[in-house]
């Protein structure tokens, strides 16, 4: 299946899953301790009675028996170098017991292992280990695949990254969150939507967790992000060890009054985890006869996110990129980044979101530094020490590409530039789920006219469309030049800046570039800033100094984005 056929399918209503697979197959003769997959090998014509079962409840989709086959957890076992085989056969058992009257879901689960600096396997390990078990799934021609139960958001990526690479099947993404709301490692329900919905997913949302009622705020929150089709399989309740057993008391009537409020929030991928039985799934099929799915409401703005939260860019405020983390006139930086040590570069992080940014460039170039591992470093490194997304800030494409392969979010990737790396670029920023800044040079020097960003612009979008980007997913920098030098061309970059947004572009400016090599570079900065908000800017790079910052607030004021002056009135009381 494609994912055009998918998203269509999806498009047309609700898409109803199966239930449990663990609890079901205890409840029916596995034992406790055995590993599951090597069980359902061994006695295939349980699995099948009950995938089939599934299927008569009304089940449209059934999800293979191959949550944690991947190949290190398949090792516990002493099967891990069996993994490629494995996996074909359980996928094979699945396809049997649907036939042709139900599609067949690939189920991946979480390793177990953190990725680094967290764990001790590197991000590509983990790509590998699930690129193994995708070899294998992929033989028995299944039709998308399901991302089930993670709680990290690195391992789910690398288990995406590996189907990307790997086939064109479609994938769901579902994760669990604790009572709080967060993820094990600490993402809200938005940096997850963000982060995989940039990346291509044909659904997002949660399942496991509790029952029906502990999945609600999550899809909620999900939903402010992202308008793709909403998952939501919920346990049977919270489980219960009675006599030493596993029980969940959660039967099909109560758990269908839970999936309604669900689906009132915008779940259509719906289904049961932990507990659920193919009675909670005809319940749900019967209720479904009289439902029909909730609207998808527009999104605004681009969402940019970390491993742990999300930024709208642009909405409903002007967003700030904290500029300093850049080798530039730092000498204590540049000798760390040679050294690829990144304490001064924590200092700044941290300092910056202090201060109001929020979005952190990062720029590791400089002469003597090894740029592309520099800013590797400095993406594993601050992704852990730092919630705030970052844009990454390079002129060397492979450092670009190596660090956006390493960042667990949605990054920016600052920026594209007509010229050979463009493509190449644009299809990193598809593959990795990043938001490209388009910055219109001609033929690499700075443009003297408006109307030569606006050419250099127009070839950026044709070569971003090969790619699915439009001006309503890039942003646009307006190519600030230093007055000091070309005074005569600022008037020029700010009425690119409107053409850019009469266009739906979002525009981004680099603030300080005004003033290079000026005295009094904070006055000029504030200036431009103020002159820029009156154009349609919507993201502004820059030092988030307290001047800065009361500047932008002032400026917020002005453009009609600060209702009742609320906030500027707050600020100017701190």
């Amino acid at each position: 299946m494609l994912k055009p056929e998918l998203d269509a399918l999806l498009a047309g209503g609700f898409l109803l899953g199966d239930g449990s697979t663990g609890a079901e197959l205890s409840r029916r003769g596995m034992p406790a301790g055995v590993s599951p997959e090597l069980w359902v090998l061994e006695n295939p014509d349980v699995f099948i009675q009950m995938q089939q079962e599934y299927i008569a409840a009304g089940a449209q989709f059934v999800l293979s028996p191959t949550f944690v086959a991947n190949p290190i957890k398949l090792a516990h076992y002493g099967v891990g170098e069996q993994a490629e085989e494995i996996n074909t056969r359980l996928v094979t058992l699945s396809r049997r017991a649907a036939g042709d009257r139900a599609l067949v879901a690939v189920d991946l689960g979480p390793t177990g292992e953190f990725i680094k600096p967290l764990g001790t396997l590197s991000l590509d390990d983990i790509i590998d280990c699930y690129k193994r078990q995708i070899r294998g799934v992929l033989a028995a021609q299944p039709d998308f695949f399901m991302l089930e139960t993670f709680m990290d958001v690195s391992e789910a990526r690398a288990a995406v990254l590996a189907i990307k690479e790997s086939c064109d099947l479609p994938f769901l993404v579902s994760m669990t969150f604790d009572p709080s709301g967060r993820t094990l490692t600490g993402a809200t329900p938005q940096a997850v939507a963000a982060t995989f919905t940039a990346l291509g997913a044909s659904a997002v949302g949660c399942n496991c967790s509790g029952g029906p009622d502990s999945l609600k705020a999550i899809l909620a929150a999900m939903r402010e992000v992202t308008n793709l089709p909403l998952i939501a399989k919920p346990n049977a309740g919270l489980p219960e060890v009675v006599n030493g057993e596993t029980v969940f008391r959660m039967g099909p009537d109560a758990f269908v009054d839970g999936m309604r409020q669900l689906i009132a929030l915008g779940a259509t991928v719906v289904g049961g985890c932990c507990g659920t039985n193919p009675d909670h799934i005809a319940a749900l099929r019967d209720a479904l006869a009289d439902l029909r799915p909730a609207g998808r409401p527009a999104v605004r703005g681009i969402w940019a996110s970390s491993q742990r939260k999300a930024v709208c860019i642009g909405a409903p405020h002007i967003t700030v990129i904290g500029e300093r983390i850049n080798p530039s006139g730092k000498s204590e930086l540049i000798q760390e980044l040679k050294d690829l040590y990144p304490d001064t570069a924590m200092d700044m992080a941290r300092e910056q979101q202090a201060q109001g940014a929020e979005i952190l460039d990062i720029n590791a170039g400089g002469a003597g530094i090894d740029e592309q591992a520099a800013l590797c470093m400095l993406v594993e490194e601050l992704s852990q020490s730092t919630t705030a997304p970052f844009a990454l800030d390079s002129t060397n494409a492979d450092a670009l590409c190596a660090a956006l392969r390493l960042y667990p979010g949605s990054a920016l990737l600052n920026s594209i530039v007509p010229g050979p790396d463009a493509q190449r670029l644009f299809a990193a920023a598809a593959l990795y789920g990043s938001t490209p800044v388009l910055m219109p040079m001609a033929n690499y020097k700075l443009p003297a006219t408006a109307r030569e960003r606006l050419d250099a612009l127009t070839e950026l979008l044709d070569i971003g469309a090969c790619y699915g980007f439009t001006v309503a997913n890039v942003l646009v920098d307006v190519v600030t030049p230093p007055a000091a030098t070309a005074w005569d061309t600022l008037r020029q970059a700010a009425d690119f800046a409107s053409a850019a947004a009469a266009m739906g572009c979002t525009v981004v400016a680099g603030i300080s570039n005004v003033s290079f090599g000026l005295p009094k570079r904070a006055q000029l900065n504030k200036a431009w800033l103020t002159a820029l908000v009156s154009r349609g800017l919507r993201c502004a790079i820059l030092n988030p100094t307290k001047g800065m910052m009361d500047t932008l607030h002032a400026a917020r004021v002005i453009a009609a984005e600060d209702e009742y002056c609320l906030d500027y009135i707050g600020r100017s009381r701190d």
